[in-house]
């Protein structure tokens, strides 16, 4: 290449703000406490989460939200010599808080001790000479507490409110850990963030990747919406653990023990994701229906008794002895599936799980005319009983991608009781595939020709079909056709050749959480693939061949979607 002519710059994707900030915690552990340069931690980002940004991006990220490592040579000086002083005069270490920029998680960093340990070496002298003095007391954006009862233990940098400061720092990290877990089973959902933050990091990968999990959960249990919208943002949050933990197995030596403790991550992880999705939905529901209809109501008194008895089950932080007994088909995917909540009673809660994002008052009428005999409660059931339909396809793709086939096979059978309700020809032929891809994984022959012939004469019977269906379907049933010949499940067919689908555009590869691709930039493909349909969307390929990850803003519209959204797809066919 000529002198004169520069490399192009490389372009990098951009995130919106829920991405960055659902990494926030993994950025400042490793910019802030591990101390890794821009360069470092973007290389981690990209290699571990899947994130291909690029080192400026992360630069004015962390700019905007105020993390810092520089701190001014005479804040540095009074808090070390503030520390010597109560060294020598209670015994005891002090602990000192920064305020940042970004005050949405209480606007205070910890100054690492090792910083002020480090500063206190390199100037030993200066600090130690009586003629020594700074004028001034402590800055007004630096706190500092010593506790009364000390553990010695070093700690993280952290996040906390400054009213809790004072009250937190004092206790060992045992007594945080079960302050966290009552506060997250009682709803307090900030201030078991802030605990958890205080805590430093367990020495084991699997339970580090715990509490990196428990972490993202809380953090988006404070986002606003239905029921089914937090049970969506555990799916996603478990999926990206997932996905992190194989990633890091991956680029390790991949010995047995580093196997062993993945495998113990992984069980970990999906247990948490368990418990976490029945608390949170039952909060959730409090949450919304208690303003609606009132303390008293049956149905809201039996969701607070199953939380009393949750909270007893519950209680005992060290709940992991019993993983190897979890069953993952169990009470989160009998609540999403519209049954009674796990524990035995008589009031069914399902209606006030699946109604949805609406106003009080149109959740009261919804509520009211499905209780009723009108046929407004049962359009209303009707289109609740679609939404559910379409959510546990969803599921069931999702489960058999990380290889829970029993849950899958659950999942796509509630699915298939619903599916006389659907009422989009492109949405059936979807749950139809997905349910046949499934069978693929394990083996069903005979249940993927069955899927096959049902999918094949739906798609035969409609003549007015949308571009979507000609650009995208035969390119699947080909796959199809390809593993049943060849008795090979439909991720090492997606890995084959594509199969030569009917004349016109060339449809894209089948679309499965299996057929995942690399990192490198891929051919554009026909427009329909920016479709609420698209399952590129509903579940976007993962750089660096692992389970697909999951997008929930897509899950919703998918969810929601109904025929008369004609301005992404074309023609959407109705199913008569």
């Amino acid at each position: 290449m000529p002198a004169s002519q520069s490399q192009p710059r490389r372009s990098y994707h951009r995130y919106p703000a829920e991405v960055w900030n659902n990494h926030r915690s993994t950025i400042r552990e490793l910019y802030i406490v591990q101390g890794k340069e821009y360069e470092e931690v973007a290389a981690v980002l990209r290699a571990e989460h899947g994130l291909d940004i690029g080192v400026r991006q992360l630069k004015r990220w962390i700019a905007k939200r105020g993390f810092f490592r520089n701190i001014p040579d005479s804040d540095m000086r009074k808090m070390v010599r503030k520390r010597q002083k109560r060294q020598r005069e209670l015994g005891r270490p002090t602990r000192f808080f920064r305020r940042r920029r970004d005050a949405d998680e209480g606007g205070l960093q910890e100054v690492p001790a090792a910083k002020l340990d480090a500063y206190q070496k390199r100037h030993s002298s200066a600090l130690a000479s009586p003629t020594s003095q700074f004028s001034g007391g402590m800055p007004s954006n630096i706190i500092y507490r010593t506790p009364t009862n000390y553990v010695p233990a070093p700690h993280p940098a952290a996040s906390c409110s400054e009213a809790d400061v004072s009250s937190q720092c004092g206790l060992s990290e045992s007594a945080l850990t079960r302050q966290a877990l009552q506060d997250s089973l009682n709803g307090k959902y900030r201030e078991a963030l802030q605990k958890l933050r205080l805590i430093r990091l367990p020495s084991s990968t699997w339970k580090q990747a715990l509490r990196r999990f428990d972490i993202d959960v809380i953090e988006a249990a404070t986002y606003p919406g239905s029921p089914l919208s937090v049970a969506a943002r555990v799916m996603d949050a478990l999926s990206r653990a997932l996905i992190r933990e194989m990633q890091r197995y991956r680029n390790s030596r991949s010995d047995n023990k580093d196997q062993a403790e993945l495998r113990r991550a992984q069980i970990a992880l999906k247990k948490q994701a368990e418990s976490w999705g029945i608390l949170l939905m039952q909060h959730r529901v409090l949450q919304i229906w208690e303003p609606i209809l009132g303390r008293d109501h049956p149905k809201l008194l039996y969701v607070r008794s199953s939380l009393a008895r949750f909270r007893v089950v519950n209680r005992n932080p060290d709940f992991l002895k019993r993983l190897d007994t979890w069953d993952a088909a169990g009470p989160l995917a009998a609540l999403i599936a519209g049954g009674r909540l796990p524990s035995p009673g008589t009031v069914c809660i399902a209606d006030l799980v699946h109604l949805g994002d609406a106003p009080p008052n149109r959740l009261l009428e919804q509520l009211r005319a499905i209780e009723g005999p009108s046929a407004a409660g049962q359009q209303i059931r009707l289109k609740t009983e679609l939404r559910l339909g379409r959510i546990r396809a969803l599921m069931g793709v999702y489960y058999s991608s990380i290889c829970l086939f029993a849950e899958a096979e659950t999942a796509f059978r509630t699915s298939e009781r619903y599916m006389g309700h659907e009422t989009c020809v492109e949405i059936k032929l979807h749950r139809m595939l997905w349910y046949a891809e499934h069978k693929t994984r394990v083996g069903d022959w005979e249940g993927v020709r069955r899927l096959m012939q049902e999918a094949h004469e739906v798609f035969m019977a409609n003549d007015d079909v949308s571009e979507f269906v000609l650009h995208h379907f035969p390119g699947r049933f080909g796959n199809l056709y390809t593993a049943v010949s060849t008795r090979m499940s439909i991720d090492k067919v997606s890995n084959l050749a594509p199969v030569p689908a009917t004349p016109g555009p060339p449809g894209p590869p089948a679309a499965t959480p299996g057929n995942l691709e690399s990192a490198s930039p891929q051919p554009l493909v026909p427009p329909a693939e920016s479709s609420v349909l698209s399952p590129s969307r509903l579940f976007p390929f993962t750089p660096g061949a692992v389970n697909a990850a999951i997008d929930i803003d897509a899950w919703r519209q998918f969810v929601e979607y109904s025929p008369d959204q004609t301005a992404e797809t074309g023609r959407v066919t109705c199913v008569d």
